[in-house]
């Protein structure tokens, strides 16, 4: 299966997903997603967040697979399988996460925050102006709509938020009717602290599920979890062998 482990991790069907028609996708091959649960659905979640948007999904896999690609356990990455379509090395994401903004009487004055906790860096709105009331419709993540009465000092708004993303904005008089907003959040890059708050939480169900009652995918990085003394070596057996382990389960129902 081509890009075997990154398709694991990333446990979604090739529908919508597709090279070069989104920030750092790549090839998604026919797949049935598995159905999680327990350990494995809390450790998937602790990684991509409980409801994660394409975006913040291929930011965390540029992560997780330029590291493990940098590790001694990177060896194991193309055991099943030597196709790959992305980069091994760590990926500069910075062009990933510009604004857009249709309307240049729309100022950003603070830039959005990501949700780790839901996977949310992508937030799309629409602005609509009726007199001197500006409608904000929050089209991504969560659909709602909230409005404002707009008071101009100096020709400028006074700063407007903008709903689940942290951001704000002001506006000039000279705002069009209607426009629309895309900004995307950087999601957490400290992948050793992100890492270790995963081997935290999962470790010990993850290693008494994939190490001790079944039988491990690669007996090798069941060694490497136990033998090797740097945590950066140990996390990449972890994770590893968590991602092979996830081929094992049952296909998600239709």
């Amino acid at each position: 299966m081509i890009n075997h482990v990154r398709t694991l991790l990333l446990n979604n069907g090739q529908a919508g997903f597709s090279p070069e028609t989104y920030p750092g996708e790549e090839v998604v091959p026919a797949y049935r997603p598995r159905q999680l649960s327990g350990a494995l659905l809390t450790a998937h979640q602790l990684l991509f967040g409980i409801h994660p948007d394409r975006l913040f999904l291929n930011f965390r896999l540029a992560q997780l697979l330029g590291w493990l690609h940098a590790t001694e356990t990177g060896e194991y990455l193309t055991f099943r399988d030597s196709r790959l379509t992305y980069q091994p090395e760590a990926l500069t994401t910075a062009d990933w996460f510009q604004p857009t903004i249709s309307d240049p009487a729309v100022q950003l004055l603070a830039p959005p925050v990501a949700d780790n906790g839901q996977g949310w860096s992508c937030f799309e709105y629409r602005l609509t102006l009726a007199e001197s009331t500006l409608q904000i419709q929050e089209i991504n993540p969560v659909p709602k709509t909230t409005s404002t009465v707009l008071v101009f000092s100096g020709g400028l708004s006074a700063p407007i938020n903008l709903p689940d993303s942290s951001a704000s904005i002001r506006v000039a008089e000279d705002l069009a009717a209607s426009g629309r907003i895309s900004l995307r959040a950087r999601p957490a890059h400290d992948l050793g602290q992100i890492l270790a708050a995963w081997v935290a939480i999962c470790g010990p169900a993850l290693v008494t599920e994939i190490f001790v009652t079944d039988t491990p995918p690669f007996p090798e990085l069941y060694q490497r979890w136990k033998s090797k003394p740097l945590d950066t070596e140990r996390y990449a057996a972890l994770l590893l062998a968590f991602a092979y382990h996830l081929e094992s389960q049952p296909a998600r129902s239709q």
